[in-house]
Order: C-alpha cells, then sequence, then structure tokens
C-alpha cells in the first residue's frame, strides 16, 4: 500500500503496530545500551531451565518481569508486543481439543489410524514410523484448511491416544504434530 501524506504523520503510522512503514525516519531506533542486559536476562532464563532451577513458564515470565524493572522494555512496548488475537484464538481453541478428548472423538480416530495403518506395516518400529509419518500427513494437510494453532490443538489429543495405544511416548507424536 502506498501512502502519500505529511511526515509527521508517516510516524504515527510507524508506531502503530498494523503498518510496516519503509522509510527509515518512521522506524523507531533500537535502544542498543539495553542490548547486553536483555541478553543476559534472556540468557539467564534459558539457562535456568536447562540446569532444571525452574519451569519454562515460570523463568520466561520472570524474564519478561526483569526485563521490565530494569527498563529494558517498558510497559506501553510489552502490551503492544502482544499478538492479542492469537492468545484469544488460542483460548478459544482449547476447549475444542478437551471437547474432542472427552467426547471419545480423539480415541476413535486414533484407533482408526492405528488398525489401518498397522495393516500396511509388517514390524512394529516400521508401523511406529509410518504411523508417524502418516500423522505428520494429516496435520500438515489440516494446517492449510485452518491456523496452524488450531491444527496443532485439534490433532494433539490424538497424536496422545494413539501414543499410548503404541506404547510409545507421547513426546514423539506431539512433536511431529507440532512440527
Amino acid at each position: 500500500l502506498l501512502v502519500y501524506g505529511r511526515r509527521d504523520q508517516l510516524n504515527v503510522l510507524g508506531a502503530s503496530a498494523d503498518f510496516m512503514v519503509l522509510s527509515q525516519e518512521s522506524q523507531i531506533p533500537p535502544l542498543f545500551e539495553k542490548a547486553p542486559l536483555a541478553a543476559a536476562i534472556v540468557i539467564g532464563a534459558i539457562f535456568a531451565i536447562m540446569l532444571g532451577w525452574l519451569s519454562p513458564p515460570i523463568a520466561m515470565v520472570s524474564g519478561a518481569v526483569l526485563m521490565l524493572l530494569s527498563g529494558c522494555l517498558s510497559m506501553n512496548e510489552a502490551y503492544q508486543s502482544i499478538e492479542w488475537r492469537a492468545v484469544f484464538l488460542i483460548a478459544s481453541i482449547i476447549p475444542l481439543g478437551i471437547a474432542i478428548e472427552k467426547s471419545g472423538t480423539a480415541k476413535f480416530i486414533s484407533e482408526w489410524l492405528f488398525s489401518f495403518f498397522s495393516s500396511n506395516a509388517s514390524h512394529s518400529l516400521n508401523q511406529t514410523v509410518f504411523l508417524l509419518g502418516s500423522l505428520f500427513i494429516i496435520t500438515s494437510l489440516a494446517s492449510q484448511m485452518m491456523s496452524n494453532s488450531i491444527s496443532v490443538i485439534i490433532m494433539a489429543p490424538i497424536a496422545i491416544n494413539l501414543a499410548q495405544k503404541l506404547q510409545v511416548s507421547p513426546y514423539s507424536l506431539i512433536y511431529t504434530v507440532a512440527i
């Protein structure tokens, strides 16, 4: 979209998250003086997770609070950087995933996938790899028709039920769905 107007009005558009103004003078310059502190906070949060001191959600929220308290990020910048549409989308889709699990739909679909694909693979390792591949393809096809986050929320209960059926760790199937 080509926009023509006064230069001071372009700065207003540049500050909005809905527009990306490509002229250099409309961009908000990065604060390089806070970059080392911000990097240290992020690295500290990652190390806290790696060493098992904190769970990932607690470490990341603690890092965000430290970013705010140290002045690396203002409260207004933090609020504006949150993608609220994604938050509300995921919050509204999670009950759908729960309904798929509670209604037995996930169990039905996973049993159907298991019986359909287990007849095509002779060895249990081949069967697991075959099911992983098919789960990946099904999730990829689903994400072509709906958003990726919705596809993952719908397919995750199915992957967990498949993992129980195969007697394997559900992490490999969940990671496949997430990818």
